[in-house]
């Protein structure tokens, strides 16, 4: 999985892929690590990506609305962003009280 990551370590986008791929597989200390990396190389990537990295790193943080609010902003500009589309669908990291509303809010 880290491939890419060593073939450039300023990829933010490898490394904020790679703390979603942790997270989904329940190694969310792993994910809180690894998604430290693209969060410090955001502000030189592109608005697109930059969302998407801020997103999950929301998420792993457990500031789920806040990810889903930036995940409704993000989806309004591109429409078609699989990755965010898909976020949307695993609570896991959420504090979402309300967590069927928020996802359909979405």
């Amino acid at each position: 999985m880290g491939f890419p990551i060593e073939l450039d370590e300023g990829f933010a986008m490898a490394h904020g892929c790679l703390a979603y791929w942790y997270q989904q597989r329940a190694r969310l200390e792993d994910a809180k690590k690894t998604v430290i990396q693209p969060l410090a190389l955001a502000p030189w990537v592109a608005r697109r990506e930059r969302q998407q990295i801020e997103a999950i790193g929301h998420w792993i943080s457990g500031r789920g609305r806040n990810s889903i609010a930036l995940i409704k902003e993000h989806i309004s500009e591109f429409p078609r962003d699989g990755l965010l589309l898909r976020k949307r669908d695993y609570p896991a990291g959420s504090d979402c009280s309300d967590w069927a509303a928020d996802k359909m809010a979405i």
